[in-house]
């Protein structure tokens, strides 16, 4: 039977959204490689309201939690576009037992005067089995080079 000739019956059918929502959150990102970036939208909200893009940058101790605050006296600057190679931090984060790459799930909250971001991937057991994913990680970028 071709797909032209069958009777399809709509309701019985699930409705596949458009990924819009993805589009819409606000990301921030450690690559295996060590970079920490800002997703389009997170970067277009920072620089809305800090155009020269100096944060104070925080992070629970066991790095689940991050906060990107504006700040009179900031800590940390992110150049033109949002991305920047912070191998110190990416290493921090794997010996928390973060495999990379991590994304944090950020949204701004106004009492805090910052973006906060939660850790959306799993804390592994160990920083040996956090290296070890994002060895893999690595390797599965480069094969598809």
């Amino acid at each position: 039977m071709t797909p032209a000739a069958a009777s399809i019956d709509f309701s019985a059918m699930e409705l596949v959204p458009h990924p819009s929502a993805s589009l819409n959150s606000m990301s921030l990102n450690v690559s295996a490689s060590g970079h920490v970036a800002m997703n389009q939208r997170l970067y277009e909200q920072v620089v809305k309201r800090v155009p020269s893009l100096d944060l104070e940058f925080r992070i629970r101790a066991d790095c689940t939690l991050l906060a990107l605050r504006i700040s009179d006296s900031p800590t940390y600057k992110f150049p033109k576009g949002g991305r920047i190679k912070d191998a110190a931090f990416s290493r921090r984060l794997v010996s928390a037992g973060i495999s990379l790459p991590a994304r944090y799930a950020m949204t701004w909250d106004p009492a805090a005067n910052a973006w906060v971001g939660t850790l959306e991937n799993t804390v592994q057991s160990s920083m040996a089995r956090a290296l070890e994913k994002s060895l893999k990680s690595t390797v599965k970028q480069k094969k598809g080079q």
